[in-house]
């Protein structure tokens, strides 16, 4: 289990083993990377070979920037940390305090950085919601406590690629648990797994 994961239980449970009404959505958390976690009706979808969710590694510009991973274009190097500090001008140790304090002052490379970063997003985001028919996106680490900078252009771009958009609306949301949201979410799965299976932990 791995980061967004973990946060995504988090979502799911109010309490050990009490759930919320919430039980399908993509979960995007990103910090260096970015990764997602979907969850299918309380069930957490990993794909055949558990590695379904990288959404940091869509292609948002065939042409964009090379890659990590070996590609070039991905999510990451548009709205990764590591990106939106240098695109911003600012040093990698700045974190996204900094960023936020320039965007506000009204830096223009700050928020030249943010646009192209939620533009960039809202590409990802409509293209795995075209695939994965659900209606909620909760955003977490970095991502949530940018929303509300780009919360406009991102939302425009979602609308304007996602098919359902036209009959029914799709919720961006930031984690509410914010930092503490995986270790929480780890806490909670651990204890549906023993709910579930108790044998195991003899």
């Amino acid at each position: 289990m791995n980061e967004a994961d973990a946060a995504a239980y988090a979502q799911i449970y109010s309490a050990p083993g009490k759930r919320t009404d919430l039980d399908t959505f993509m979960y995007i958390s990103s910090d260096v990377g970015i990764g997602a976690s979907i969850m299918l009706e309380g069930t957490l979808f990993g794909g055949k070979h558990s590695w379904a969710g990288e959404i940091g590694h869509t292609c948002v510009d065939p042409a964009g920037p090379k890659c990590t991973c070996g590609a070039n274009g991905c999510l990451e190097q548009y709205a990764g940390q590591v990106a939106l500090l240098a695109n911003a001008g600012l040093a990698q140790n700045a974190g996204m305090s900094e960023l936020i304090s320039v965007f506000d002052a009204g830096d223009a490379r700050a928020r030249a950085t943010l646009d192209t970063a939620a533009t960039s997003l809202g590409r990802a985001i409509a293209n795995a919601l075209n695939l994965l028919n659900v209606d909620v996106v909760i955003l977490g680490g970095n991502l949530a406590l940018l929303l509300p900078r780009i919360e406009q252009l991102l939302f425009s771009e979602v609308q304007y690629r996602q098919l359902r958009s036209r009959w029914a609306p799709t919720q961006i949301l930031a984690d509410v648990h914010s930092q503490n949201s995986a270790l929480l979410g780890a806490r909670y799965a651990t204890v549906v797994r023993f709910i579930h299976a108790p044998a195991d932990w003899m």
